[in-house]
């Protein structure tokens, strides 16, 4: 398979998975008189400045500097910051050809201008296609137009100057913004979830392949003009949700999707390839890593 040639670069998967907020108990170095002193989280950067830290979170709520959820990210030693939810192609540029409306970015700009004085690295999704943008899905004889969908081919170039507005004006020292990931969980094909939905939609369970040819075709297109912008850039590719490992008749494989992607020649296109796995803990002890039989994939490992 030609997919085979490039699986030298699923090594460059980043050794940490940014699915939500990491619970993690920290103490706070407090003086006589019961003021704070020096945080863990100050300690850790000012002992370790040349390291990475591979805690991250990723909240739906702003990062606002002041704030308590802020203060507890910082406290953390948190550095990686996963941003979805926060760029709305749809919400920015809403007429094709139109200007992007920064204005309503404000509260973004203001979250990666705090990140950056706390040393913490933006990861920034983006996603939520404009409808003028996307490929209709057939439901029931009828075109169904949904934000998750994947974005039609000659679209391509509208995204991509979309993009690259972006990056040109996020990898500005003020925001530091050089991780983008195209994307949310994009291994979905949208006629399984309500229109509009959170996910990336970019799958397609008729395609043996489940969409992941197509998406990989448009990182071919996107990913140099991002690193034309910023030659820091790191290119994400969507989160995977790798829901299930085996095929099911009415939903397909969406295993494939990876196998898609790389199979177009995409491999060398992208710097990362994040998954997502959930796993609740609500007060029980439950080791995970050891594997847990009511789960798909336990069979492969856990």
């Amino acid at each position: 398979m030609k997919y085979s040639r490039n699986i030298r670069y699923l090594r460059l998967f980043l050794p940490i998975l940014v699915v939500g907020i990491v619970l993690v108990s920290v103490f706070i170095n407090t003086t006589g008189n019961g003021k704070a002193a020096v945080s863990v989280a100050d300690q850790i950067r000012r002992k370790s400045s040349h390291l990475i830290s591979p805690f991250g979170i990723e909240t739906n709520r702003f990062l606002i500097d002041g704030s308590l959820l802020f203060s507890r990210a910082d406290d953390l030693g948190t550095n990686w910051v996963r941003m979805n939810d926060r760029i709305s192609w749809r919400e920015l540029q809403p007429i094709e050809g139109g200007d992007i409306d920064w204005a309503k970015l404000a509260n973004f700009e203001n979250e990666l201008k705090a990140m950056k004085e706390r040393r913490m690295t933006p990861v920034v999704i983006i996603d939520d296609h404009p409808h003028w943008a996307v490929k209709p899905y057939d439901v029931g004889g009828e075109d169904v137009f949904s934000s998750c969908a994947a974005i039609k081919t000659e679209k391509f170039p509208a995204f991509v100057s979309f993009v690259q507005q972006l990056v040109e004006r996020y990898s500005d020292p003020q925001y530091n913004v050089h991780h983008w990931e195209l994307g949310n969980e994009v291994d979905i094909d949208p006629r399984l979830v309500p229109v509009d939905n959170i996910f990336g939609c970019w799958g397609d369970k008729d395609d043996p392949f489940y969409g992941g040819r197509h998406y990989g075709e448009m990182l071919k297109v996107v990913t140099p003009a991002i690193k034309a912008a910023d030659h820091k850039a790191q290119v994400w590719v969507g989160g995977l949700l790798l829901d299930n490992p085996n095929t099911q008749p009415e939903n397909g494989l969406m295993g494939n999707f990876l196998a898609g992607i790389l199979e177009v020649g995409a491999g060398p296109y992208f710097d990362i390839l994040p998954y997502h796995a959930y796993f609740g803990y609500y007060g029980q002890k439950v080791d995970w890593d050891n594997g847990n039989i009511y789960t798909d994939w336990y069979p492969w490992g856990g």
